[in-house]
C-alpha cells in the first residue's frame, strides 16, 4: 500500500514539474512580421524589423483614444553581420524579439549585389526563422523604406507581402520564392537564384510588383521587367493563370487570359558544346482582340494562334539571351544538361560555357475559348 502511495505521489510530482518551462508571456514579446536588410557600408549591414502593435489588432471599439492609431513600429540597427545586428536590436526594446512569425524578407539592392549567401545564412541556420518566408528585392528604395511605408489600404505591410505571395494572379508578372529554396539555389552548382522585385509608389502609398531579380551565384546580376518575367514564367512552367498582351504585325492588340504553359528542354550533346531545344506549349482563352469586330471563325483562331506563337517565340528567345548576357541561369539549363548528359557536364565549366550556348525555341499556342458567350 505504501509502495503504491509513493508511486502516486511520484507520478503527481512528475506531472507538476514537467509543465511549460519555456513559457513566455505574450505581452513581453515583439513579433517581427517582416525583416529588411540593407548594405550600410562595405563592412556593415542595417537590419530593420517591422513589429505590429497589439492595439492595432483590436476592433475599433476596443482601441484606446488620444491620437492616431499606429499599426506597427519599425526598429533598426547596424552590425558587421545579420547576427550582430539582431543582437544589438534586442537592446532597443524591453521585449524579446521573436522572428518565428516572420513571413517575408526584404533585401536592398546594394545588399543583393554583395555576398547574398552570407546575408541569408543566419536566417537559414536559425531554427526559429520560418523557411517559408518569401525573399524579395527592393527596387528603387531601401529595405528600411519599404518596411516603413504606411499603406493607404491600412493593412499591416507584412500581411500585404503575404497576400501577394499567396495570390495566383500575382504570378502573372513576378514569382515569389521561399528562403529555403532561394538559399538552395545560391549554393547549387547548376542553378541560379531569383527573387521578386518590389518597388514603392510613394504618391499612392502602395507596393508595386516590379518584375524579377536574377542572380549569378550569390550576387545580383540583373533584372527582368514584368513582361520579361512573364516569359521566364512560361519557360519555367511557373505561370498558372496569366494575362498576356500581344501586338500583331497588323497593329491589332490581343489579350489572352488563363495562360498556362508546358515547356520541355532537350539537350543535344553530339559535339563538345551542348545545344538546347526549348519546346513550349501554351494554352489560353481569348480575352480581347481589337481587330475582330465580328464572330470569330475557326480560320481566325488558327491565324491568331500562329501569330501569337510567333511573337511569344521571339520574346522567349530574347529573355534567354538577356539571362545569358547576365550569366544568370535561373531557368536551370545547367541542371538539364547534368541530368541528360552527365559525362559532358563533368567535362565542362558551365559558367564559362553558358553565355555562348546556342538555343532554339519552338512555341505552339492553343486558344481553347474565343471568349464569346453563346
Amino acid at each position: 500500500m505504501r509502495r503504491m502511495l509513493r508511486c502516486i505521489i511520484f507520478l503527481l510530482l512528475s506531472i507538476a514539474i514537467s509543465g511549460c518551462w519555456d513559457l513566455r508571456e505574450v505581452d513581453r514579446l515583439a513579433f517581427a512580421t517582416t525583416i529588411g536588410i540593407d548594405r550600410e557600408s562595405k563592412d556593415t549591414l542595417r537590419l530593420t524589423v517591422q513589429i505590429p502593435l497589439t492595439q492595432s489588432l483590436l476592433p475599433p471599439g476596443f482601441r484606446g483614444g488620444g491620437g492616431e492609431n499606429k499599426q506597427f513600429s519599425v526598429a533598426s540597427f547596424t552590425g558587421l553581420s545579420v547576427n550582430s545586428a539582431f543582437a544589438k536590436l534586442e537592446t532597443k526594446s524591453t521585449r524579446d524579439l521573436v522572428i518565428s512569425q516572420n513571413k517575408s524578407i526584404i533585401i536592398g539592392t546594394a545588399a543583393a549585389e554583395s555576398d547574398m549567401r552570407t546575408i541569408v545564412d543566419y536566417l537559414v541556420r536559425d531554427s526559429q526563422a520560418p523557411p517559408q518566408a518569401s525573399v524579395m528585392i527592393a527596387e528603387g528604395a531601401t529595405a528600411a523604406e519599404v518596411l516603413g511605408l504606411k499603406l493607404v489600404t491600412e493593412i499591416l505591410p507584412g500581411l500585404e507581402f503575404v497576400q501577394a505571395a499567396q495570390s495566383v494572379e500575382k504570378y502573372n508578372w513576378t514569382y515569389f520564392i521561399p528562403i529555403w529554396e532561394f538559399h538552395q539555389k545560391l549554393i547549387h552548382e547548376t542553378k541560379d537564384a531569383f527573387a521578386s522585385l518590389i518597388s514603392l509608389d510613394r504618391m499612392e502609398k502602395r507596393y508595386v510588383q516590379a518584375g524579377l531579380a536574377a542572380f549569378n551565384g550569390d550576387r545580383l546580376a540583373g533584372k527582368l521587367s514584368p513582361k520579361e518575367a512573364q516569359s521566364f514564367g512560361i519557360i519555367s512552367n511557373l505561370m498558372q493563370s496569366g494575362h498576356m498582351d500581344f501586338e500583331l504585325s497588323s497593329g491589332d492588340k490581343v489579350t489572352l487570359r488563363n495562360v498556362k504553359s508546358k515547356t520541355r528542354i532537350k539537350v543535344k550533346a553530339d559535339s563538345a558544346r551542348p545545344q538546347f531545344l526549348v519546346q513550349t506549349k501554351m494554352k489560353a482563352s481569348l480575352s480581347e482582340w481589337t481587330g475582330s469586330g465580328k464572330e470569330i471563325t475557326q480560320n481566325d483562331l488558327q491565324y491568331l494562334q500562329k501569330a501569337v506563337a510567333h511573337i511569344a517565340q521571339k520574346d522567349l528567345r530574347l529573355v534567354i539571351k538577356k539571362l545569358q548576357s547576365m550569366n544568370s541561369d535561373i531557368i536551370d539549363f545547367g541542371e538539364q544538361l547534368r541530368i541528360q548528359h552527365q559525362e559532358l557536364w563533368r567535362k565542362l565549366d558551365w559558367k564559362k560555357v553558358y553565355p555562348e550556348v546556342p538555343f532554339r525555341v519552338e512555341v505552339k499556342v492553343q486558344i481553347v475559348s474565343d471568349g464569346v458567350m453563346r
